[in-house]
């Protein structure tokens, strides 16, 4: 299998183990409910009468082996990481130093537009101020400001850098996706993508 198959398989083991854990914290589903009708303390002619209600949706396994299976998945989730691991080992490119970084560059490309995007502008408002008449009275007059922001960098250096940035993101991500693929990851699963819940079960309780 190539290493994106890999990576589906450790999410096909991750469902496998949430649907085990959702059956076990279940309580119908790991409780066994036994009703005893104690007729016979009361009314000396009727007996005693035990009801065991069955529920529906319990598997075919007891909690035991269900663990031991949740175990048996998680050894083999493990198996597949060390898989993965020797496979990324052999490729030419350090593929999680290159997701790492391709993550950096685009949140500092982000920073970047932001810059980008800042507006400048002109603007008038008024301002209010206090003076004396000519009868030495204090009386208040208006006058204009004139307000005016101007960004202290060039942004076309800002897109300049933000091109390159997205330039390398694209190249990087373009040799990962064809590693994804090609790179093989030696391994062969013991419970594959095609097999449902039951299906593995029935497999592991042989």
């Amino acid at each position: 299998m190539n290493l994106k198959e890999a990576f589906t398989y450790q999410n096909f083991y991750d469902k496998l183990i949430g649907m085990v854990d959702t059956y076990l914290t279940e309580t119908n589903s790991t409780y066994t409910r036994t009703f005893t009708h104690l007729r016979h303390a009361v009314n000396p002619e009727a007996e005693d009468v035990v009801k065991v209600e069955i529920q529906s949706e319990k598997l075919p396994y007891d909690v035991a082996t269900l663990v031991a299976f949740a175990l048996d998945v998680l050894e083999e989730k493990e198996k597949m990481f060390t898989a993965i691991r020797k496979a990324k080992e052999s490729a030419e490119l350090d593929l999680d130093a290159a997701i790492g970084m391709n993550k950096t560059r685009r949140s500092l490309q982000n920073i970047l537009t932001e810059l980008y995007q800042k507006r400048e502008y002109d603007m008038v408002t008024t301002g209010r101020d206090y003076k004396f008449n000519v009868n030495g009275e204090q009386v208040p007059y208006t006058y204009e400001i004139n307000e005016k922001l101007t960004v202290e960098y060039d942004k076309k250096d800002v897109k300049k850098i933000m091109k390159s940035l997205d330039a390398k993101c694209n190249e990087v991500s373009k040799q990962v996706d064809r590693l994804n693929v090609n790179l093989a990851v030696e391994i062969k699963p013991k419970y594959t993508l095609d097999m449902d819940l039951e299906d593995c079960l029935e497999l592991f309780t042989k």
